[in-house]
């Protein structure tokens, strides 16, 4: 991971069973020793510099002196030396989740994806997890906000508005694939400024499928038909056109009427490219079977004499554009 920042220049480097703090010309300005080997840093919005170790042991430095913080945070383990231990995953403060929750908050660009990359290694198993899922909603809906809907402005200017931070969030929310992550993926599609995380926010949409309030397919409706209010770009309709298709396998249909008509407008929409309607039919034959899957009891099938299962042609087929249109009035 890149070693935490200040402002000024200052970087914070763990080097061994140390950390070192260089100025940016390069000077050791100070170091603290770890008692095993420091492994990441970050930089608290008060300036303390948060530094994990391999043993689980956290400590919190002053930035311009390089000593231990004398606060009572650290001693919630009972560590004389005014360091805090994980002892168990639901050790509270949790060491993890402070060093996660100061690179998210923090200034630093890097620190924020450093952060996420570990959230992305929690999520796939490939670390040991030391934070509950509920952490790591909170800490991927801040990275997804931040500069959009959770703004801090200094003369004038948004700060920390970074686009590649919140695409990457939307990603993992996609991962995590709960209702929480859900309703912030809506929130990004319907928010966010920037078109490559909105289509990123489709995608992710699309990932978690479950849709049963049907506040997803209103979402995702509004960004691929002219209601969304912006001049709405091929690639953006074909990443809606997929979330609706696999909401409504997921569900079983769709939730909402306005997925319904999306689909309609856009399949005969003239002025798209013949195999962009071509995708919206064919996710409107799926969504309207996979609604008439759910609402009807599957029928036995009968036997023939030779043993197989004899099925009927009508069945097979998909709906018509009739019967679809009857699915979205029904």
């Amino acid at each position: 991971q890149p070693p935490a920042m200040a402002a000024n220049g200052t970087a914070f480097v763990p080097a061994g069973t140390h950390v070192v703090a260089v100025s940016p010309a390069g000077r050791p300005l100070w170091r603290y020793p770890t008692r095993e080997a420091a492994t990441a840093t970050a930089l608290g919005a008060d300036g303390t510099v948060y530094l994990g170790a391999a043993d689980w042991v956290m400590y919190a430095l002053r930035d311009e002196a390089g000593g231990l913080l004398p606060g009572p945070w650290s001693m919630q383990h009972g560590r004389a030396d005014h360091s805090s231990r994980a002892s168990a995953a639901g050790d509270r403060p949790n060491p993890m989740y402070v060093l996660l929750d100061a690179q998210v908050r923090g200034a630093s660009e890097e620190q924020k994806h450093a952060a996420l990359d570990h959230l992305a290694a929690l999520l796939a198993g490939n670390t040991v997890t030391t934070i509950g899922i509920g952490a790591i909603e909170a800490l991927l809906e801040y990275a997804a906000r931040e500069g959009v809907t959770l703004r801090e402005i200094e003369s004038r200017r948004v700060v920390n508005d970074h686009p590649g931070v919140r695409l990457r969030a939307s990603q993992l929310l996609g991962d995590v694939a709960t209702d929480r992550a859900l309703g912030v993926l809506i929130d990004m599609l319907r928010h966010d400024p920037r078109t490559e995380v909105r289509r990123s926010a489709l995608l992710a949409i699309g990932n978690v499928g479950s849709d049963v309030r049907g506040d997803a397919v209103r979402a995702v409706a509004a960004a691929i038909t002219p209601i969304g209010g912006r001049a709405t770009d091929y690639a953006t309709i074909s990443l809606g056109v997929e979330a609706l298709r696999s909401i409504a396998n997921v569900s079983g249909g769709l939730a909402h009427a306005d997925g319904y008509r999306a689909l309609i407008v856009v399949s005969g929409e003239w002025s798209l490219p013949r195999i962009l309607r071509d995708q919206a039919r064919n996710a409107l034959n799926d969504a309207v079977r996979a609604r008439n899957a759910r609402d009807q009891p599957p029928r036995a099938a009968s036997d023939t004499p030779d043993g197989r299962s004899r099925v009927d042609p009508s069945t097979a087929r998909g709906p018509s554009t009739a019967r679809a249109r009857a699915a979205v009035e029904g």
